[in-house]
């Protein structure tokens, strides 16, 4: 009885994992491309990064990827 138990749960995790959304995500938008490709100075280290190569805390605070600091996007001197 345990054996047809896994063994049915097996095949149907397997199945499961295999069905998914198909559809490609639309292209991203001009805007949000010109927001990654912004220039700013870390507070910190001075050292001059895109937001792109930041790692994403929330929609304003991104971590400096040299010294890990916080830096706030929008108060952040940009080049």
């Amino acid at each position: 009885m345990n054996r047809i138990l896994i063994i049915t749960i097996t095949v149907s995790v397997m199945v499961l994992s295999f069905c998914g959304c198909k559809e490609k995500l639309p292209p991203a938008s001009s805007e949000k491309a010109a927001l990654l490709e912004i220039q700013m100075t870390c507070s910190s280290c001075r050292k001059v990064c895109s937001v792109k190569e930041c790692k994403r805390i929330n929609q304003v605070l991104f971590n400096c990827p040299h010294c890990n600091r916080v830096i706030n996007i929008s108060k952040a001197r940009q080049k």
